[in-house]
């Protein structure tokens, strides 16, 4: 079992974002298959960018794509 869910390590992250341990903005994807509504929602309010997508190389920038 994970020691937090993905909501939580992304508000873990964002708050080290914004005390200056981080310095650079940290991308979160959050990737579901069949997220309801709500789900959506708190991905979005906690920091997370949503892809409806499993596949990532489907939504995802070439930048940020392996080799890209």
């Amino acid at each position: 079992m994970p020691v937090m869910d993905g909501n939580t390590a992304t508000v873990k992250i964002r708050e080290l974002e914004r005390s200056g341990k981080i310095r650079r903005h940290v991308p979160i994807m959050g990737i579901s298959a069949n997220a309801r509504p709500e789900q959506v929602a708190k991905m979005t309010e906690v920091g997370m960018v949503y892809f409806p997508s499993l596949n990532p190389r489907l939504c995802l920038p070439a930048t940020f794509q392996m080799g890209g």
